[in-house]
Formats: C-alpha cells, sequence, structure tokens
C-alpha cells in the first residue's frame, strides 16, 4: 500500500506524524486530517493538522485537549464513523472561525501495548466514508504504530549520545577552576538537548526564606535573573523544602502551584528538580515549554534530572574551593603576622 510505504520511509518522529495524516487523507480521499498525540493526563499532548492553513490555525488559536468526538476515541478507543458529526450527541462543535466539517472517520493509533493517539479525518470528497475507507486507514493506524515506535527509539537514541556528550562538557567544567560557571554550562546544556523554551536555575537564600535565580537561557531570561521569589505556595516550596521534583503537563491547572517562569513565560509543561547538597536541598533547576507544546517525555525528564545531579555536585565542589580559598587566606594571613612579630623580635632585639 503506498501510503502505508511513505509512512515507514523515515525516522524523523515529526516527518513520520505528518506523513501518516497525509496519506489518511488520500488513502479515504478526506479534506482535513489530523493526529492526536495522547499525553499523560489522557488529553491531547500534540496535535498535527493538515488541510488547515496557517491563517486559519492562527485564527483559530489554542490546539484542541481532547474534548467532543476527539475525547470518546480517547475514552473508548474504537473506530467512529459518521456521516454527519451533528448528529452525534458526543460532539462539541467547533470554535469560531474554524472550517466546516461534516462526515467524520477516527481510528486509534495502536503501539506496543499502549495506543499512541488517534487519527481524525473530516470531509469525505465523497459526501461520507465507507467501511473500506475504514479498514483501509485501520490498516494505516497499525502500520503507523510501528513506525512511531521506531521513529520514538531513533530520536531516543540520538539524544541519548547527546546527552552523553554533554553531560561529559559539563563534567570537564565542573572539575575545571577556570572558564565558564558550571551552573552556566548546565543551564545552556539543558535548554538545548530538552528542548525547552526557557531554563532556570535558583538557589536559596541565607535565610532560607526566598530564592534568587541566579542563572536563566531561553525566553525572557533576561527578565528573571536576580529576581528573589518567597518560597510558600510556589514549585520552589514544593521543590527545595520538600526536596521532590515536580512534574506538570500545563501551569494552567488550578492546582498547580505559583511557579516563577509563569512571571514572564505562557507556561504549559514544567520540570523542576531540586539541587540537593550534603544536608539540605540549595536551590532548583526549572525547563519550561510554552503552552500549546507536548509534555515532557520520561526521558527528557531524565535528562534533567542528570543535569540538576551535575550541578549539585557542582554546588558542593564550589563550596569545596571556597572553603579552601578561605583556608589558604587565613594560612597567609598566619606566616605573615608570624614573620611580622618575627621581624619586630629581632628588631627590638638590635635596639636593645
Amino acid at each position: 500500500m503506498r501510503g502505508i510505504e511513505t509512512v515507514t520511509s523515515d525516522l524523523s518522529l515529526e516527518v513520520v506524524l505528518r506523513r501518516i495524516v497525509q496519506a489518511g487523507c488520500e488513502l479515504a480521499d478526506a479534506e482535513y486530517g489530523a493526529l492526536g498525540v495522547i499525553g499523560r493526563d489522557r488529553r491531547l499532548d500534540q496535535f498535527i493538522q493538515v488541510g488547515v492553513d496557517t491563517e486559519t490555525a492562527d485564527r483559530i488559536g489554542h490546539l484542541p485537549d481532547g474534548k467532543g468526538l476527539l475525547g470518546a476515541l480517547i475514552d473508548d478507543p474504537r473506530p467512529i464513523r459518521l456521516r454527519h458529526m451533528a448528529d452525534d450527541n458526543r460532539s462539541a462543535g467547533f470554535p469560531f472561525g474554524h472550517p466546516g466539517m461534516d462526515s467524520f472517520l477516527g481510528v486509534p493509533i495502536p503501539m506496543r501495548d499502549e495506543i499512541y493517539g488517534n487519527l481524525y479525518l473530516t470531509n469525505s470528497r465523497r459526501g461520507e466514508f465507507s467501511s473500506d475507507d475504514e479498514e483501509l486507514v485501520r490498516a494505516l493506524a497499525v502500520a503507523a504504530g510501528a513506525a512511531i515506535s521506531n521513529a520514538r527509539l531513533y530520536q531516543e537514541a540520538g539524544a541519548r549520545q547527546r546527552w552523553l556528550e554533554a553531560s561529559s562538557d559539563v563534567q570537564e567544567q565542573i572539575l575545571s577552576p577556570a572558564g565558564e560557571d558550571p551552573l552556566a554550562t548546565v543551564a545552556h546544556r539543558s535548554i538545548e538537548l530538552i528542548d525547552a523554551d526557557l531554563v532556570t536555575i535558583g538557589l536559596l537564600t541565607p535565610a532560607g526564606d526566598e530564592y534568587v535565580i541566579e542563572f536563566a537561557v531561553g525566553e525572557h531570561a533576561g527578565e528573571l535573573i536576580g529576581r528573589r521569589f518567597t518560597l510558600p505556595g510556589t514549585v520552589g516550596e514544593r521543590v527545595i523544602l520538600g526536596g521532590e521534583r515536580y512534574v506538570a503537563t500545563s501551569a494552567q491547572d488550578p492546582e498547580a502551584p505559583n511557579s516563577h517562569v509563569a512571571t514572564v513565560l505562557d507556561v504549559g509543561p514544567l520540570v523542576a528538580l531540586p539541587l540537593r547538597g550534603h544536608e539540605s536541598t540549595r536551590g532548583l533547576l526549572t525547563v519550561a515549554r510554552r503552552r500549546g507544546r507536548r509534555t515532557f517525555s520520561d526521558a527528557d525528564i531524565e535528562m534533567v534530572a542528570s543535569f540538576a545531579s551535575h550541578a549539585s555536585v557542582a554546588l558542593e565542589l564550589s563550596e569545596v574551593r571556597a572553603a579552601e580559598q578561605r583556608m589558604i587566606m587565613l594560612e597567609d594571613r598566619d606566616r605573615i603576622a608570624a614573620t611580622f612579630m618575627i621581624m619586630s623580635s629581632r628588631s627590638c632585639s638590635r635596639s636593645g
């Protein structure tokens, strides 16, 4: 089948997802198509669409989060085929500016032992989708699941290789007394590898009731550096005082604690991890993406955790080096004082 061969011919995940939608539209002769990736919270994490131009997409605004017929397929992953969407009581309608859509075909995309997402097709050019269309698109979805699995493995392997190289660079910087501050290196490499929009490193103040953003990289980073944030009711309180990682699919959740990154960015997915010291947590590393972007994967979170560990080591080593410098300075002062005493004593002996 030509559509399936096209889908399986590339290992780039983003390209594979778009080709799946395009192949679905061709197979079923649909005007519009979309692929919704199911996230951790059982809502749509990504939404790749074909047939809707950029201007129309911008006018519609934020992408759907998985309600109505889209959500019905998430809750019950079995194909849905409708001649008129409006006749189904599960249909939630469309936002202002959305193109008109009538006939509908939705099928789940299985991947190993899970449902990766759903393929949605609308507006059959023949008036309605047939049972043959459904069978073709279901076969495409099965092949798509295998293609997505291979693309994800390929993507994760590449990310892991880049992470190993970055970890080596960070470790080298930590051990070097010269060059860029290791914490700054951690922030820069994190935003590169995790594909975040904003990365910050905040350190607890001596009083222990606030944290200061020492390093920030990404969108509006300059607006955060040097700012102080109190702990109560914030992500900082959970991470610094609680000592545990915090992961959110969206900072817009009404139950989500306040976050310093939300003061400068329309935040979506967010991960914050503690920077642990020998006796207590010293601060937090936070990575964030804009609202509407995909959530952080398990592999992303583990990479962030490794960078948080590097940052913790850098903080500890910095303290050790500072203590050594203080000791050297004190020893120099004692040596100078002793030399002065000896010289004074000799001077007094000559005078006598």
